[in-house]
């Protein structure tokens, strides 16, 4: 059956225009375009704008425009002299807009963009552009600013550079998709990238408001064993630019960010210190306002985990605040403040209690050493551009109180050598001793962190002493001496010595301490932070806790040193191995 004469003529006509249209296409200049689009764009930003390649028009699978080699100049100050570049440009246009010289882009592909983004020593970030000159650009009738509603970026790279600090790190972009589905419509936006060996996900449905700002709805977000979902807004014509979100996660692992910003810091020599030297992101803090709001059910920073975390984070002017930060840390409640501006001035306030410290140092590599409920109290300032920095110049105070428990032996027989043994002789079990409460409030002045009022007591011993943590170069120099509630076994004593460093302390018997550095210990201790603490033991009471008791009343009792205990050689080991192991943990090493 032959087809209507009617389609027939459609078909040739459609075919007509369709070479047409091909052939108008193939002989415009798409070089006016180019040379528009390098003085536009260098009369808006103050910045040269050139494309090296060809610009062409590609007609398969459908029609293109493509511009290969695109260079965009960084400030003058920069590290390098481009701000951006990219390998090839490639607009989809609609053919038939292109017959009367109109350019409509349905998609926009960047392949291989190499962005860079940097501030410099006194703080200007290289996105800052010079004002454009006051004579508007003319747009030539026949041009049209398309909107963008695909956008695919590949095998990208983003930089960040810290003028400042020497710090630097990069995003390798997998691929960016952004789709929409017409004019003002929300944009479906997908990310799959890597931070150094990290790889890390984002989705989410983006949508712009009369007002200016954009909200991103179903966000899923995900790092490694980090996930987030949530709602972000951003209002980026604000000044600084403005975010605000709610997000909840069910984890959150700070032990890879950790050992990346140690791995990240300037390369130097390892000093073998436990402090983490790497660089505060103080130059972040200035680039925006922020308030977020964060509910996490663990956060997990190297064998430490906080759960049911509930955060707040507020961000102005500068000034990061952290509140409320709380939780639940080895089956206690946490409940803390903290702050750091972009002068590097930080401030902890935390209080801590019914910690299990079983569960805790179980996790962090000390086993069967302690099993009680602990209470802490913190109140710390400083400054400085690295963690290490703030830490060596804090002051204020801290404490930690433990009520009734059990202390392996193992690591209690130090303090008392053959007297402990003695007095374990017929106790309820060979390999625990009863404690009955352990208190030490510490004050710190420039990084020196002192105290000698350190009490420890358990049914037939109490252990008093003091010393000195020095967090400038993380020094111990601890005395301990042990007096039996049983004057006759009072001989058997030996006074403990605690030395060496953070990263690696020594614990061994001193015979030679002498007497006066641990006669009356609690004497003229001022109560400090023990006075916080109160309200966290032994329902709130100090005549409940006999070491707070002792410390509130101010008594003391002197010291006398004895032979040095030859048989305790191993257990010392095992204790300095021990408060090791803890204090790694806590670093997350």
């Amino acid at each position: 059956m032959r087809a209507p004469r009617a389609a027939i003529w459609s078909l040739i006509v459609v075919a007509a225009l369709v070479v047409a249209a091909v052939a108008i296409v193939s002989a415009m200049d798409f070089g006016a375009y180019k040379s528009y689009a390098e003085e536009a764009v260098q009369k808006a930003t103050g910045r040269k704008f050139v494309i090296d390649g060809p610009v062409k028009l590609k007609l398969l699978p459908a029609p293109s425009l493509v511009a290969e080699k695109v260079r965009f100049a960084n400030a003058p100050w920069g590290s390098r002299s481009e701000m951006a570049t990219v390998d090839r440009v490639e607009a989809r246009v609609a053919l038939f807009p292109l017959v009367s010289g109109k350019v409509v882009v349905k998609r926009l592909v960047l392949d291989t963009p190499d962005i860079l983004i940097e501030i410099d020593k006194a703080g200007r970030g290289n996105w800052l552009m010079g004002a454009a000159q006051s004579a508007p650009q003319p747009t030539p009738s026949t041009f049209a600013i398309p909107v963008l509603d695909n956008v695919t970026v590949m095998n990208g790279r983003v930089t960040w550079r810290d003028g400042q600090t020497g710090v630097s790190d990069t995003i390798t972009i997998g691929k960016l998709t952004i789709k929409g589905a017409g004019t003002g419509a929300a944009l479906d936006v997908a990310l799959a990238a890597r931070v150094r060996d990290q790889g890390f996900a984002l989705s989410g449905r983006v949508a712009r408001s009369d007002a200016g700002s954009w909200t991103v709805s179903n966000l899923q977000a995900s790092a490694g064993k980090t996930r987030f979902a949530g709602s972000v807004t951003v209002r980026p014509e604000s000044a600084p630019p403005y975010l605000t979100a709610k997000l909840e996660s069910p984890e959150i692992n700070l032990s890879s960010y950790t050992s990346d910003m140690r791995a990240n810091a300037p390369a130097k020599e390892s000093d073998g210190r436990m402090i983490p030297d790497a660089a505060l992101p103080l130059a972040l803090l200035r680039t925006l306002d922020a308030d977020i709001s964060l509910a996490t059910k663990r956060i997990v920073s190297g064998k430490l985990v906080i759960e049911d975390a509930v955060i707040g984070v507020a961000l102005k002017g500068g000034k990061l605040t952290i509140r409320p930060l709380a939780g639940s840390l080895a089956g206690g409640a946490i409940d803390g403040t903290a702050t750091l501006d972009s002068a590097g001035v930080m401030e902890v306030q935390l209080t801590a209690k019914s910690i299990d410290t079983d569960r805790l140092l179980t996790a962090l590599g000390t086993p069967d050493a302690l099993a009680s409920k602990a209470a802490l109290a913190v109140r710390l300032s400083g400054h400085g551009r690295s963690l290490r920095e703030v830490m060596a110049s804090f002051d204020g105070t801290f404490g930690i109180v433990l009520g009734k428990g059990m202390m392996g032996s193992r690591y209690i027989n130090l303090l008392g050598a053959d007297l402990v043994r003695t007095l374990l002789r017929g106790g309820n079990n060979g390999n625990t001793t009863r404690l009955n409460c352990f208190a030490a409030p510490f004050v710190v002045t420039k990084g020196i962190a002192k105290t000698d009022a350190i009490l420890f007591d358990t049914d037939h011993m109490t252990v008093h002493g003091g010393g000195t943590v020095n967090l400038h170069d993380e020094t111990l120099d601890f005395l301990l001496k042990p007096e039996p509630k049983d004057k006759a076994l009072f001989s058997l004593a030996t006074p403990i010595r605690i030395r060496g460093t953070l990263a690696s302390p020594t614990v061994y018997p001193d015979p030679a301490g002498v007497a006066k550095e641990v006669a009356g210990a609690a004497a003229g201790f001022a109560l400090g932070p023990i006075g916080l603490l109160l309200p966290l033991v032994s329902g709130g009471t100090a005549e409940q806790n006999p070491c707070l008791a002792a410390l509130l009343k101010r008594q003391g009792k002197a010291a006398t040193a004895t032979p040095k205990d030859k048989g305790s050689t191993g257990v010392l080991e095992d204790l300095g191995t021990g408060i090791e192991k803890g204090i790694r943990g806590l670093f997350g090493r």
